[in-house]
């Protein structure tokens, strides 16, 4: 989640409340921790290409992002970036009249069914496409030409009726019959009004990025077009009468941008997409599949909505609360999910989440009764494909006296503060005596041990990223180990992992052990609960080491002596009412809302 810090000041009261999201791992972007660095995608070394363009396709999960994307520079008939091979035997070339590019005038073979015309021939450019040079090629279906081609004389193709696919520069379009066309890609250049009317049977339609201009009017009457990759500026452009797919590729999508689209069945939005409105798709009721970030999530309609893939940024909070018709998720690698953010979506079934999901909130299976899990041991899991035990959901069972943890889990999700004791997680577990959490987890979520009235021990591993909110809660069997004032949980490795709890409310002074991480919380006031420094009233100073990186919530509250605090750089988080009525603090207030901002 995001960090928020609101500050008040009333009389002797001052109340920092900051909301702690679950780090899950060292790759986020917007609305996330400015500390952690961004997301950095992963590309396949292999080159993928097609006739006119080569590029490095994503090899972490994002379809949809590529690399190194370019123009083919082909020598001897051959990409010398790429490999990519073209059959170009027996063009005939013309020599411009300054020699400066090359005029392709005709091929030899006039049955050929691809013309496939390179950028370059004998080391200069290939400009232009002479007057009749595939003029009455009655074979010829399909036309791939270069952006070099700036020129192309307007019976290049006459009589070529039979052209089904063209991917060609803007430049080209009124040379190439509309009869029988049926699938263009427009690389670069400018489409202008009417520039396909009359092309009735074009029913799929690409529009590169590097496109300039598209004129509303460019694909007058082309009322057959069903699938468009298109930038947001062409939106309005194409005719919404038989639209079933649509992938938005850059740009701005705009209030009611697809109103009217009422065959639309299937969006992809891009990350280069930079706003998407919330009314973009109002009334567009038969979208049944989408691939978007998360923050277009609130402007698809739920009404029939069954696929959802989730390739960026942060689900916010009960995001998907009662999509019904919701069936198929799927979350990539730098996706944040906020609290419940699935609740009650009775018919998901399926579920796939990356190994490289940021963060993950409470209860964000709850209400889900047909989702399906992996079972191994005595718990229930969610994952992907490669490692279907990500997540730890629940426990077969509530009556479990033991539990072994996949070597493979990352989280432990977090419980429901509605019902502890019929939380997620391992809450209510009652018979549960020890437990040993495996190396490679990062996140126990809010509640997950919760009413685990029999727990004794539990080892939990140095490479914990988050500990959820009163994770431990009323847990009162629990063995500590103790250093100076505080309690603390851990592993043998390092067992001041967690401060817990003071030793006693009337201490005056703690030092926390420099090996310790957090310093619990709780979500709500934890009334008689023994949470870190909870009114811990005598307490006159404290210094928290470097090498504390969260501070739980309510964990100072009450400290009504405490005189002076200092917030380490490495922390990341603080939940909300950390550190609240301290009066005896007002003399530093300042310094300290200073200190906090700073990691805001």
């Amino acid at each position: 989640m995001n960090k928020k810090l609101s500050v008040f000041l009333f009389c002797f009261a001052c109340c920092l409340t900051f909301t702690l999201g679950l780090s899950a791992c060292d790759n986020g972007n917007g609305g996330e921790d400015e500390k952690d660095p961004s997301h950095t995608h992963t590309y396949s070394t292999e080159w993928e290409s097609d006739e006119v363009y080569h590029w490095h396709a994503s090899a972490c999960g994002h379809a949809n992002e590529i690399a190194d994307k370019a123009e083919h520079s082909f020598s001897n008939n051959i990409c010398s970036v790429c490999g990519h091979k073209i059959i170009v035997e027996g063009f005939i070339y013309e020599l411009s009249l300054d020699e400066t590019f090359y005029i392709v005038t005709g091929n030899s073979d006039r049955n050929a069914e691809t013309i496939v015309v390179p950028s370059e021939y004998n080391g200069l450019p290939v400009k232009e496409i002479g007057e009749n040079a595939f003029a009455d090629y009655s074979a010829l279906t399909n036309v791939i030409l270069p952006e070099s081609v700036a020129v192309v004389a307007n019976n290049a193709f006459g009589n070529c009726n039979a052209i089904e696919k063209a991917t060609i520069p803007a430049s080209a379009i009124s040379a190439i019959p509309k009869t029988n066309l049926k699938s263009v890609v427009i690389t670069s250049g400018e489409i202008k009004d009417f520039a396909f009317d009359g092309c009735v049977a074009l029913t799929k339609l690409t529009i590169y990025d590097n496109v300039t201009a598209i004129e509303n009017g460019a694909f007058n009457g082309c009322n057959r077009i069903e699938t468009a990759t298109i930038p947001a500026n062409a939106i309005s452009a194409v005719p919404k009468t038989n639209l079933k797919s649509v992938t938005i590729t850059s740009g701005e999508i705009k209030e009611f941008a697809f109103k009217g689209f009422s065959s639309l069945t299937s969006v992809t939005i891009l990350d280069k997409v930079t706003v998407i409105d919330n009314n973009a798709f109002n009334g567009c009721n038969t979208i049944e599949t989408a691939t978007i970030p998360a923050n277009a999530i609130s402007a698809i309609p739920k009404t029939n909505l069954k696929n959802v893939t989730i390739t960026s940024g942060k689900i916010a909070e009960q995001a998907f609360y009662e999509y019904n018709a919701l069936t198929n998720v799927t979350i990539l690698d730098e996706v944040t999910i906020g609290d419940y953010a699935f609740e009650d979506c009775s018919a998901l079934t399926k579920i796939t989440i990356s190994d490289n999901v940021r963060n993950i909130g409470a209860g964000i299976f709850y209400g889900c009764k047909s989702l399906n899990y992996n079972q191994y041991d005595n718990a229930y899991y969610i994952g992907n494909d490669n490692n279907p035990y990500l997540i730890l959901v629940k426990t077969t069972d509530k009556s479990i006296t033991n539990c072994i943890i996949n070597e493979n889990t990352k989280f432990i999700l977090g419980g429901y503060r509605e019902t502890l004791r019929e939380g997620n997680g391992f809450a209510g577990c009652d018979a549960l005596s020890s437990i040993t959490i495996p190396e490679g987890l990062i996140g126990i979520g809010d509640l997950a041990f919760s009413c685990c009235y029999n727990l004794t021990d539990i080892s939990i591993p140095d490479n914990l990223l988050y500990v959820g909110e009163t994770a431990f809660l009323s847990c009162d069997k629990l063995n500590y180990n103790r250093y100076d004032n505080g309690y603390y949980l851990g592993s043998k490795n390092n067992p001041y992992l967690i401060f817990i709890k003071a030793t006693d409310t009337s201490i005056t002074s703690c030092s926390i052990n420099d090996k310790t991480k957090f310093i619990y919380g709780a979500a709500v006031s934890p009334w008689g609960y023994e949470i870190a420094f909870y009114n811990c009233s005598s307490l006159t100073n404290i210094i928290i080491p470097d090498s504390v990186i969260g501070i739980g919530g309510y964990s100072f509250y009450g400290c009504n002596s405490l005189t002076s605090i200092n917030i380490p750089d490495g922390v990341t988080s603080i939940e909300d009412f950390a550190i609240y009525r301290e009066r005896d603090l007002l003399k530093n207030q300042e310094n300290i809302v200073k200190t906090l901002q700073m990691i805001v």
